[in-house]
């Protein structure tokens, strides 16, 4: 295999900033290059709200996302019809999004009509109407995707390690939520997070592309400039979930799975932790296709069509997760081979060959992703959401050039590696009676009996 070569450098606009009188912070730039090099000049737009799924009432987990639904199901001008005819006139995109620490709406156009984009988009933050007909329709979907998701064994061992990892702090539900918890969801709950969720004081507007900086910042002060809500203070960081004392097992009986879904887990740091690019590196090295959990288990002992991992980074803490679906028969020996792989980071740090070549990939992905004004506009959402300088976007690459080999076993030892759970959904009469070489702690839920609230 050929060496990688060096990553290629990318241009960044700077990002400017004002904070409106209403206590929002509106982030700027302008890329009006991409119009002589694309031919189509756009612009992008992003408002994140900070507070997400992890915010969701006690007992209701699922009221973040579904918030974040029915934002764009109707406001007090338009409905959700109306909504859909008018963002297709112009051929504009309106965007939502829910996640643990963040809800968001966001816009994107072509220059000529971005403002009235931009304008539907702020309908739909400051505006929605939350109707009970619009709410009965959305949580019937949301059911129906639950049930979807439940009847899969790699989605369901998703949602069971979320919930081993996160525990009884606010990362420890779906952020769907259950079945159980959109039966008790009602309209009005939906509405009381909305008014929690969505407050200039501690609300985030990032525009950019083909527009000023200054006519960014007027447009942003002509449709939030206004916007008032009554003060409401960041509530506490979540309670932190804490690393299993040994190593485990849970193991979900459904016999009616093709294949077994494994896991790997455990917690890992926050995203503003000082060793963020370590980790990023670290969990590198087992992703992609030449990454080490794929080569072991596809590439030489065709176990599975692909297997990977990663690490999700969160406010307050995060999680690592490696995962690969196999043939039940098979489980044994593909959970053996996960272990190793991920134990080879310290046994076997990688050398200088393929940190460069795991690091073209990484930075490969990277640039590409922030070529676009989207995708530019998304990287400082999340400096922004986690409280880290704006200016560390330019120190990027050279921060993950910067990780040795030696950083990567330090990183490996403490925060990868030690006392993982491991989860396995499939027809477990096919492997229950070797799980015990695993780990002392080894328990067996038949699927049907399963109760995401109460796991532990």
């Amino acid at each position: 295999m050929p060496q990688a070569g060096p990553p290629r450098s990318v241009s960044l606009p700077h990002s400017h900033e004002i904070r409106l009188a209403s206590g929002l912070r509106v982030i700027a730039f302008s890329r009006g290059e991409l119009r002589e090099s694309l031919h189509i000049p756009l612009i992008s737009s992003v408002l994140i709200g900070n507070r997400g799924a992890a915010k969701d009432p006690v007992g209701l987990p699922g009221v973040a996302a579904m918030t974040s639904t029915l934002m764009r199901q109707g406001t007090t001008r338009h409905t959700a019809l109306e909504l859909d005819l008018a963002i297709d006139a112009i051929g504009a995109r309106l965007d939502r999004s829910a996640g643990y620490d963040a809800i968001s709406a966001g816009a994107g156009s072509t220059t000529a009509v971005f403002p009235q984009a931009f304008a539907l988009m702020t309908e739909t933050v400051r505006e929605p109407t939350f109707l009970r007909e619009e709410f009965e329709r959305a949580r019937t979907r949301s059911l129906s995707d639950l049930r979807l998701a439940y009847s899969s064994p790699s989605s369901l061992a998703r949602l069971v390690a979320g919930r081993l990892i996160g525990g009884d702090s606010p990362y420890g539900h779906p952020v769907a939520g259950t079945p159980r918890s959109l039966e008790a969801l009602g309209r009005d709950d939906v509405a009381a997070f909305h008014q929690h969720a969505f407050r200039p004081e501690h609300g985030t507007l990032l525009l950019g592309g083909d527009i000023s900086v200054d006519d960014a910042f007027a447009l942003a002060e002509k449709l939030f400039g206004d916007w008032r809500t009554d003060p409401h203070p960041l509530s506490d960081p979540v309670a932190l979930p804490q690393p299993a004392a040994k190593r485990r097992v849970i193991a979900i009986d459904k016999p009616d799975a093709g294949r077994t879904a494994v896991i790997v887990t455990r917690p890992a740091l926050p995203r503003n932790h000082p060793a963020y690019y370590a980790g990023a590196v670290s969990s590198a090295m087992f992703s992609g296709y030449s990454g080490r959990l794929n080569q072991e288990v596809r590439v030489k002992r065709g176990l599975s069509y692909g297997a990977g991992a990663s690490l999700i980074w969160r406010r307050d803490s995060g999680q690592f997760v490696a995962s690969t679906l196999v043939d039940h028969k098979r489980t044994v020996e593909a959970v053996c081979v996960v272990l190793d792989t991920i134990e080879s980071l310290a046994s076997r740090p990688p050398d200088e060959r393929e940190l460069t070549t795991r690091k073209a990939s990484m930075l490969g992905g990277w640039n590409r992703s922030i070529e676009t004004s989207e995708g530019l506009i998304g990287a400082l959402a999340e400096f922004a959401l986690y409280g880290i300088p704006l200016d560390e976007l330019e120190r990027y690459s050279e921060s993950i050039l910067a990780i040795d080999g030696e950083n990567v076993r330090q990183f490996a030892e403490a925060h990868i590696i030690p006392d993982p759970t491991i989860i396995l959904v499939g027809d477990t009469g096919n492997y229950a009676s070797e799980l015990g070489t695993f780990a002392d702690d080894v328990r067996i839920i038949p699927a049907a009996d399963l109760d995401l609230e109460a796991l532990q």
